[in-house]
């Protein structure tokens, strides 16, 4: 890549080609193509607030791959047994989709649906739910590779660590080895405004035995941080890491079917995967849209967005039990849907009303500004803006009521979005699945595309890096008990 050394800006290679103008990228042709410009690229003209200086970029390599791996990587590949086998244009991803259309195997024993009834609804199909247990056998393991590679999410139950994340114990955690009043920054969801509150009283919120005037909704967001919460809450990383189901998917450094763990030890600046905890209050009635407003802020929500890997969310506490216990309500779209719900919210964006947005008289939003909606994470669609879109573009999500010691699993790029009903602990991370590199790929070039300055931009996985060392370990596998054979 090229970097500046000056403002850490990073070009990738393939923006740095388009940027140059170069046209003729095959392997014969001379360095830098047909360039326009000098081959050391500029870094973004210097202006006012953009953060760039406009200095000069070097070209920089990463040392964490030796310079004759890719090499032998493609020379064992060629030597393999029949070799590479070429498909004739577009036979591939035409399999893949007819995989993917075909009607699912009827659920096993330990498996349940839930949602909406997809044949009424006309839109997704139903959720499929099932119990750790059960995904710790070969035939779960089987029905959920299924499912899976369709790009549908699971629900799995009764998902239990051995300590109790109660907010007692979160509180403790939070206040661990500080000086003085102790106080953190909340976001509160009415205005989108973050406060300072003492953690006393954001978790004394949290279980009701102090009642806020006006009773906000706040929240605090990937807290602690991935470094605190492996090194200062080791007991909590290793608990969480301990619960989690499919650990052959979803195991942050040990999982066989998990890329994401395949970065090498050598790489610096390693993607974000969590665990990260998300602390929010909640309430079961939904904030209510007024006239023509189809959404307005106030809810304790994660407003619609996707990831750029998949993911899985484990609710670990939340307020009440039985009827009255909250939980969470998440919608989730196909990813065939993603296009019709980006063309959706571009068309009714002025009657989303954004709290933060607004000026002392009248209500304005800055949704005109919107560049992509479905990354922008500024929408949340209401029960009414989903009426809407099924009557519109006839899309209906999948519906999960997820409650305690329930575990959501979401593939890549299936847009979603939370509404807390109640006070609730959950805790997240993010994992790569072999059946969701094509969707990945995809994800990172359409994040490339977006403006520099847009913070989904820096949402990057490094999934060729994991992808390649993935083939690079089962190569030296293979070529391992290859030998031991010998």
């Amino acid at each position: 890549l090229r970097t500046c050394n000056s403002c850490g800006y990073d070009l990738c290679p393939q923006c740095c080609i388009e940027m140059r103008g170069v046209t003729d990228t095959s392997k014969d042709a001379p360095l830098g193509g047909e360039a326009k410009q000098d081959l050391c690229c500029p870094c973004q003209p210097a202006g006012e607030g953009n953060g760039f200086c406009g200095k000069r970029l070097e070209l920089m390599r990463l040392h964490h791959l030796p310079q004759d791996r890719m090499a032998a990587l493609l020379s064992t590949v060629e030597t393999m047994k029949g070799g590479p086998k070429a498909l004739p244009n577009g036979a591939a991803m035409a399999g893949v989709k007819a995989e993917a259309e075909a009607e699912p195997a009827p659920a096993p024993a330990g498996v349940k649906e839930e949602g909406r009834d997809a044949k009424a609804a006309g839109g997704a199909p139903e959720v499929l739910r099932s119990t750790s247990d059960f995904l710790g056998t070969a035939e779960g393991v089987k029905h959920f590779q299924e499912h899976w590679g369709k790009g549908s999410p699971f629900v799995v139950s009764d998902v239990r660590g051995k300590m109790l994340w109660t907010p007692h114990l979160m509180k403790r955690a939070a206040t661990e080895k500080r000086k003085g009043e102790y106080t953190t920054d909340v976001i509160d969801c009415a205005g989108h405004q973050v406060i300072e509150v003492s953690i006393e009283a954001f978790f004394n919120g949290y279980t009701g035995e102090t009642q806020f005037e006006g009773n906000p909704m706040y929240k605090l967001k990937d807290w602690p941080t991935e470094e605190a919460f492996k090194d200062k809450l080791k007991r909590l990383f290793y608990d969480f890491v301990d619960m989690l189901p499919l650990k052959e998917y979803t195991h942050p450094t040990a999982g066989p079917m998990n890329l994401a763990s395949k970065v090498p030890e050598a790489v610096t600046y390693k993607p974000d995967m969590g665990p990260k905890c998300y602390i929010a209050y909640g309430r079961k009635e939904e904030q209510q849209a007024t006239g023509n407003f189809l959404q307005m802020d106030g809810d304790s929500v994660t407003k619609l967005h996707l990831d750029v890997a998949d993911a899985i969310n484990v609710m670990v506490h939340s307020t009440g039990s039985g009827e009255e216990e909250g939980g969470a309500l998440w919608h989730i779209f196909r990813r065939e849907d993603t296009e019709k719900l980006r063309s959706f919210l571009f068309r009714h964006k002025k009657r989303f009303v954004h709290n933060h947005c607004r000026k002392e008289v009248s209500q304005v939003n800055l949704t005109h500004q919107t560049v992509d909606p479905v990354l922008d994470q500024i929408f949340y669609l209401s029960t009414k803006a989903l009426d809407l879109l099924k009557e519109e573009e006839g899309v209906v999500p999948w519906t999960v009521v997820q409650k305690r010691n329930d575990a959501v699993m979401v593939p890549a790029g299936c847009a979603h979005q939370v509404r807390n009903l109640g006070s609730s602990i959950k805790v997240a991370m993010d994992f790569l699945s072999p059946e969701s590199v094509p969707e990945v790929l995809s994800l990172a070039e359409a994040h490339r595309k977006l403006p520099v300055s847009h913070f989904a931009r820096r949402d990057q996985v490094m999934a060729r890096l994991m992808i390649l060392n993935s083939a690079w370990e089962c190569l030296d596998l293979g070529s391992a008990l290859v030998a031991g054979k010998e």
